[in-house]
């Protein structure tokens, strides 16, 4: 695995991009360093800052996976992949981005890589081979295709914010019944409380004029 994220905050990799000039190139690099390799789009991105204890601030991106090449069982079909903030390697993702993702298991002899486990089983930076797919031609997928097989990831869409505020509304929809039977039943056992204390108001007012007539 590649170790270009075994370094300091702040330092550089000066070549870890030289292997990525070409799209064989790129595809040699996923294929022998990154144990993630899938294709999908970033619908989220969570943003962790760094803590007391030390570490690096992390982004989070939650990528909803189409294909899958490299991964294990919980690779798909929604992953999560961190980048490491506030370095020369950092990288930026974009929601509603695809990319070509050739990311590494997080963790190893590096403590705050270790920590990563934690947020994500992935990490990214700009050392590895990952990349959107529009600066892909469809050439390089058949490629990378000759060497992993793809495996089609079942369509899985996360709801959108028009979505979620429409559950939101169907919610308080189903809801009005409820508390027009609540407040119904309040009315009635208040009317039947009502209706009881003057009837009794009746009966002891006869009553008493009964008496007065004896």
């Amino acid at each position: 695995m590649s170790a270009s994220l075994a370094l300091s905050p702040g330092s550089a990799h000066a070549d870890c991009a030289v292997s990525h000039t070409t799209e064989a190139e790129r595809i040699s690099a996923a294929y022998n360093d990154a144990d993630l390799i899938v294709t999908g789009t970033v619908s989220a991105i969570e943003h962790h800052p760094r803590e007391e204890t030390g570490g690096l601030p992390l982004d989070v991106a939650t990528v909803v996976v189409d294909t899958k090449y490299r991964g294990d069982d919980a690779a798909g079909p929604v992953v999560s992949v961190a980048s490491p903030l506030d370095t020369s390697l950092s990288r930026s993702f974009v929601v509603g981005e695809r990319y070509f993702f050739a990311a590494r298991a997080a963790g190893g002899a590096i403590t705050w890589e270790t920590e990563i486990q934690r947020w994500s089983p992935y990490m990214d930076d700009i050392c590895t081979p990952t990349i959107e797919t529009t600066a892909l031609s469809p050439s390089f997928f058949t490629a990378l295709n000759d060497r992993l097989p793809a495996t089609p990831v079942p369509n899985h869409q996360l709801p959108t914010a028009s979505e979620q505020q429409h559950a939101g509304e169907d919610q308080v929809a189903w809801s009005i019944p409820t508390s027009l039977v609540a407040g119904l039943a309040i009315l009635i056992v208040g009317t039947t409380a009502a209706g009881a204390a003057i009837w009794y108001r009746i009966r002891l007012r006869r009553s008493q004029e009964h008496r007065r007539h004896r």
